[in-house]
């Protein structure tokens, strides 16, 4: 009983811990590698997928079909620039917390989000010039990070996961997985209040 009760108040423990800023960026820290190894595969997959849209038709045509399922998905869900920044923050929250939820479930298959996204972004940029770093840069600062933390995430829970299956120890892969999970959640809220504040008056303006 008295074990049980350690256990019990171990994993309470833990649990507090994991909502304290300096266990937050520790976590990041500690799975640097991880971290970096999906940072630099954005911006590897930003630049091929730039490259490829630039030079070959296909491709482009691949990147317009991505860009109107997004705007239509945005349509169908009724966000338009005269709504108020609350209504528009709220939409984004819903759409960027689910995304974070299945970066985190899917694992390593998170890194398909990853390419779309970049993807995205390279059609963007070669669509609408330079200009269009202004609507993306405001969020995207704060977005990026967000997607390739919970990405990380999902990838460090798998190796938890395929660590227990081999009974070995994983206990600091999940709580560093949920970690940057939460980190990656309070990020996408930032993002999302500068979305729907910030760049949605700059795009009436533009």
């Amino acid at each position: 009983m008295l074990r049980e009760s350690y256990y019990i108040m171990r994993f309470i423990e833990e649990f507090k811990n994991s909502f304290k800023l300096r266990y937050l960026l520790k976590a990041v820290i500690d799975n640097k590698k991880i971290v970096f190894s999906v940072f630099v595969s954005f911006i590897v997959s930003l630049i091929i997928s730039y490259l490829l849209i630039y030079k070959i038709p296909e491709f482009s045509y691949i990147g317009n079909l991505i860009f109107e399922n997004f705007k239509s998905n945005i349509q169908s869900s009724n966000i338009v620039l005269n709504q108020s920044p609350e209504e528009i923050t709220l939409f984004i929250w819903m759409n960027n917390l689910k995304v974070c939820v299945i970066s985190y479930i899917l694992g390593f298959l998170g890194l398909f989000i990853l390419v779309v996204n970049s993807y995205l972004i390279a059609y963007v940029i070669y669509k609408f010039g330079l200009k269009s770093l202004i609507l993306i840069l405001p969020h995207g600062v704060i977005e990026i990070p967000a997607l390739i933390l919970g990405i990380s995430s999902g990838i460090i829970l798998y190796i938890g996961i395929i660590k227990l299956l081999f009974k070995k120890p994983a206990k600091k892969e999940f709580i560093d997985s949920f970690r940057l999970f939460i980190l990656a959640v309070l990020l996408f809220i930032i993002a999302g209040f500068v979305e729907g504040f910030i760049t949605f008056k700059i795009a009436k303006i533009i």
